[in-house]
Order: C-alpha cells, then sequence, then structure tokens
C-alpha cells in the first residue's frame, strides 16, 4: 500500500508586495514571496538565526484574496502543497522552480509597534472579516484539502511561539 500526502503549512512576514497576472484563460495568479525564521541558542548559549524564503503561487479566488489583502512586512499563515516546475531557461539549460501552491492565506496578528500602523494585521475587526471574506469565498475548492482540522492546532502554535517570525513549516512528501 502507498499513502501520499502533500501538505504545507508555513508562516513568516511577506518580502513584497504580491504581484498578481491573469492568464488568458482569465485565470489569476499571484506570486509573492515571504520569510520564516527560527532563532536558538547553541552549546555555548550564542543566539543563532536561521531565515528560509518561501515562494508562493496561488491562483483565482486565492489569488485575487492575497493581492488585494496583503501587502509587504504583513505577517501571513499559507496552507497549501509543495510543488516544483521544470522548464528550459534562455540558454536552453533545464532549470527547476520550488514553491508553494498556496490554497488558503490566512492574516495572523502581529506584535504591536508604535510606528507602524494602518495595516489589517493591526486591526482585529478588519483581520477577521478579511480572513471570513476569503474562508466563504473557497469553501467549496477546499473540501477535498484532507487536513482542515489540522489547521486551528497550528495556528494556535504559531501564536503561542516566542516569536511570530519564527514559522510553522510542514510537509510530508511521500510514504511508501
Amino acid at each position: 500500500m502507498s499513502l501520499s500526502i502533500n501538505i504545507v503549512h508555513a508562516a513568516g512576514y511577506l518580502g513584497r508586495d504580491p504581484e498578481i497576472k491573469y492568464a488568458e484563460s482569465g485565470a489569476a495568479i499571484c506570486t509573492f514571496s515571504f520569510a520564516s525564521t527560527e532563532t536558538w541558542k547553541d552549546k555555548q548559549g550564542v543566539k543563532q538565526e536561521r531565515t528560509t524564503w518561501f515562494n508562493c503561487k496561488a491562483w483565482n479566488k486565492t489569488a485575487e484574496h492575497v493581492a488585494k489583502y496583503f501587502t509587504k512586512g504583513e505577517p501571513i499563515f499559507v496552507v497549501g502543497k509543495y510543488q516544483m516546475d521544470e522548464y528550459e531557461d534562455k540558454n536552453g539549460d533545464q532549470k527547476r522552480f520550488h514553491y508553494i501552491n498556496v490554497q488558503r492565506a490566512e492574516f495572523l496578528p502581529r506584535p504591536r509597534r508604535p510606528s507602524e500602523t494602518g495595516a489589517i494585521s493591526d486591526d482585529p475587526t478588519l483581520m477577521n472579516e478579511a480572513n471570513s471574506a476569503f474562508a466563504d469565498a473557497v469553501d467549496d475548492v477546499t473540501e477535498d484539502i484532507p487536513f482542515g482540522f489540522v489547521l486551528p492546532f497550528l495556528l494556535t502554535s504559531v501564536l503561542a511561539g516566542s516569536s511570530y517570525a519564527q514559522g510553522v513549516f510542514h510537509v510530508v512528501m511521500r510514504l511508501s
């Protein structure tokens, strides 16, 4: 028996404003990236830090949601699938592009900073409205996603962490 699961849960801060384009078919495609930084102390007690950047693609309603509501610096929580596209560059060399195919994107509250105001994640009411509007729009799309029950647990884990910059990244690629 073979079991295949490809699920990604990740959280971090957007590194640039999302970019949306439309395919000839009319499908919306939004690309964006975000960084997730983990910190720890080594054996000598010295603080260490590692930042991982995630490339993302969202499609249709999800793409429009991300492009409309998210901006550079916003904390984001995404759920999707790990994917890789292969293509040939201008020189004829084979290249690979790894990314998260985002099926759901949620706002996370951010720590209050006096110099930053006006972001959706600064206002719990706006944040909840944006997340609810998105959930209503994609309920029919996400019926076949087998990890809806995991989201509350993972979101709680992220929010309970010592730093919002510490991300959650979970992938189960293939079990045979």
